[in-house]
């Protein structure tokens, strides 16, 4: 996935750099492509917080949230990154080249998506007390994926009411060695996740090096200060904010894929993890908007 990731962003640079090389321009109706495409994205993963959450369900599939995260992350970063060359283009052609309403549309667009991407760290938090409270149920295909020692591991961390119930509807299944072929397995567990005291020093670690969500004005809207000077044809005052704008970016970026790193792994029964992961979406997408 890693190396996927890279592959692509190679690409997309490689994109941006033929793109700043030719007079050619974007179309708005390419770039709302574009713009679409990460609507869908960020509509895919509420969909299946939502779907979660009035389901009380996890299934198979599910577990690629992070997964999603970092692509939707990776394509808005993408976005800004095509708007800016296009205005940078229209300002140092006096107009002649380039598309300078890109920068206005992601701009729109990214304020949407920073109020809802705000709000899915809370949305996972609120999983997570699901899954520890027994609420929200994993399905027996996640179970049945799961390492030894990640049954272990989840074995560990079950509250003891949430082993209460679980024994309720499976006596003794937590002491069976639980393979892809075992008749034991019930369809759907109840299944209860506590603290764990590693898993959430990790947690706790992580928000701390994200910091609080709320940015200072160095860091707050590297995009909005280029929409006015830009549409309103003033290109000496737009070609220097899209410069500015450029490493503020790629701090962003960098920024962003530190706090990535520093979460646990994003897995169900450990859904605090997935919510430190969705911290630093916020953050970079409040960042760029």
């Amino acid at each position: 996935m890693k190396l996927l990731n890279t592959l692509s962003y190679t690409f997309l640079a490689g994109l941006l750099m033929l793109v700043a090389q030719n007079s050619w321009a974007v179309t708005d109706t390419e770039f709302a492509g574009m713009l679409k495409a990460n609507e869908t994205k960020l509509s895919s993963i509420e969909g299946t917080l939502s779907r979660i959450k009035s389901q009380k369900l996890v299934k198979l599939g599910d577990e690629g949230m992070d997964q999603s995260m970092y692509a939707y992350a990776e394509s808005m970063k993408s976005a800004f990154d095509l708007a800016s060359s296009e205005a940078l283009k229209a300002a140092k052609s006096n107009g002649r080249e380039g598309n300078v309403g890109l920068v206005g549309a992601f701009e729109k667009m990214a304020k949407v998506h920073e109020q809802r991407t705000a709000l899915l760290e809370g949305k996972l938090k609120a999983i997570d007390s699901g899954v520890k409270a027994g609420d929200i149920l994993l399905d027996k295909s996640l179970l049945q994926r799961m390492t030894p020692s990640e049954r272990s591991e989840f074995k560990g961390t079950l509250s003891p009411g949430a082993i209460r119930n679980y024994e309720r509807l499976s006596p003794g299944l937590l002491n069976l060695r639980v393979g892809p072929t075992s008749s034991l397995m019930p369809d759907v567990l109840a299944l209860g996740v506590a603290p764990v005291a590693e898993d959430n020093s990790c947690f706790n670690t992580s928000l701390s090096a994200i910091g609080d969500f709320f940015l200072s004005p160095a860091e707050a809207a590297i995009a909005a200060p280029c929409v006015g000077v830009c549409w309103s044809r003033n290109w000496s005052a737009c070609t220097a904010c899209v410069v500015a704008a450029g490493p503020a970016a790629i701090n962003a970026w960098n920024a962003f894929v530190g706090q990535w790193n520093g979460c646990c792994g994003c897995k169900w029964y450990k859904p605090w993890c997935c919510a430190c992961k969705a911290a630093a979406v916020a953050k970079l997408v409040a960042k760029l908007a």
